[in-house]
């Protein structure tokens, strides 16, 4: 099972004790799962919860004078999530109140390189994450937090989280900038179940009493943004991907591929010029 992968904490990614942002990308055995979008929002206590295939919304849910919001969306390459509780709590019941707010995105992905068909590799998914999340409770077992995970189920399996942060005082924390898995094994030219997903908690511990303010927002905010490959001793390599869904995603392009696109920019740029030329001297 692979492990979790140091977070990259340049200034782009500040995670400290109590957010939990969660993207899970798996991938599951021979068999090829349909493409599936899927959101759930839930609220504890007496709030119930909300399915829907792309987006769902729940709230806002009155509960032990707390007022929960959670919403989520997802699409191909992109998630977003948001949950909040805010008001004056007169006593959670005994579990605590607070929501959870859910995504994520199924594909079969297929890996190309034709020179390394058959061979074992290995891709490394980089995504792009902005957001913040705020609490004013003081103390209790968790009062926000943000997952992001990766799992690949064809053989071997392996799973990793990729981002884990909870953020308990009273404090605020913006995310912005890329956060980069570590590499998962695949085997070039085989097709991959890989299934993305991004979760957000807040919760107010039972008998907690007074002002709740918590927010975690990060709609519009989780993206797949590149692709890294590598073959069987490491060496990077160019490809490209194609997944079930139809989903464009963000990969190097193979040599012969890559001569096509320089051309192509080249011309573009020569085109560009001759224009400008001619708008001068008609100037």
């Amino acid at each position: 099972m692979a492990g979790s992968s140091p977070m990259r904490d340049p200034a782009p990614l500040r995670c400290s004790a109590l957010l939990l942002a969660v993207v899970t990308l798996c991938a599951a055995g021979p068999a090829r799962a349909l493409p599936e979008l899927f959101s759930q929002a839930t609220g504890g206590g007496g709030c119930a919860g909300v399915v829907g295939t792309i987006s769902a919304t729940l709230g806002p849910c009155v509960d032990s004078g707390l007022t929960i919001q959670t919403r989520a969306a997802a699409g191909f390459g992109h998630l977003e999530a948001f949950n909040s509780v805010t008001g004056n709590s007169t006593g959670p019941p005994l579990g605590g109140a607070g929501g959870t707010a859910n995504a994520h995105y199924r594909d079969t992905i297929t890996f190309h390189n034709a020179a390394l068909t058959g061979t074992p590799g290995t891709v490394t998914f980089i995504f792009g994450i902005t957001g913040s999340m705020s609490t004013n409770i003081p103390s209790g077992d968790f009062s926000a937090a943000i997952l992001l995970q990766l799992s690949q189920f064809d053989a071997p399996f392996q799973f990793q989280t990729v981002v884990q942060s909870f953020l308990a005082p009273p404090s605020s924390i913006g995310f912005d900038g890329p956060v980069a898995s570590a590499p998962m094994n695949i085997v070039w030219g085989t097709p991959i179940d890989l299934q993305t997903q991004i979760q957000l908690l807040t919760g107010v511990p039972a008998g907690f009493l007074g002002p709740v303010a918590i927010s975690l927002n990060f709609e519009g905010s989780l993206n797949l943004d590149s692709i890294e490959a590598m073959d069987q001793v490491g060496n990077p390599v160019a490809f490209t991907a194609s997944g079930d869904s139809g989903m464009s995603y963000p990969t190097v392009p193979e040599p012969a591929e890559a001569i096509l696109v320089l051309v192509g920019a080249a011309a573009i740029s020569r085109f560009g010029s001759a224009g400008t030329r001619v708008a001068d001297r008609r100037n």
